[in-house]
């Protein structure tokens, strides 16, 4: 008999973690579902990092950029777009991720933009110059500055 290592309580019927024996049961207090959408937030050093998704899209949001996001617990990892504050996770590129949001202000947003799309992500910065729209629908995800 095969017992998973780790399971989430919210995927188990009433009492079934008596079944379970050794298995960690994690109760989800970092986790939000409104039925629009869902929240998960994960710890790493003592920095937040965010997970938010609905049927359209995934947004990974970093509110400490230095951390590197194959820190990440998997689930984490699979985002369609990075919100960071000031700079972005220094092994974006690796991770497959291919849009990011850079909330900077004035030069530094615009450099790290460009710095982004140098290496094949795109990316909006806020740069003090207006708010970034994200639209995403099955059809796709759309990022434009307003």
């Amino acid at each position: 008999e095969v017992r998973p290592e780790t399971v989430f309580a919210d995927e188990l019927p009433e009492n079934a973690e008596l079944l379970l024996g050794k298995s960690k049961v994690l109760t989800l207090e970092n986790y939000y579902d409104c039925g629009e959408f869902t929240a998960a937030f994960h710890k790493l050093n003592g920095k937040t990092f965010i997970q938010i998704k609905n049927e359209n899209i995934t947004l990974l949001v970093c509110t400490f950029p230095g951390e590197m996001i194959s820190m990440l617990p998997p689930e984490f990892r699979q985002a369609d777009v990075i919100v960071s504050r000031s700079d972005y996770p220094c092994d974006i590129t690796e991770n497959g991720i291919g849009a990011a949001i850079i909330c900077a202000e004035n030069q530094r947003g615009i450099t790290i933009q460009n710095e982004l799309i140098s290496n094949n992500v795109f990316s909006v910065a806020t740069g003090g110059m207006g708010d970034v729209i994200l639209t995403a629908d099955k059809g796709g995800i759309s990022i434009r500055r307003e």
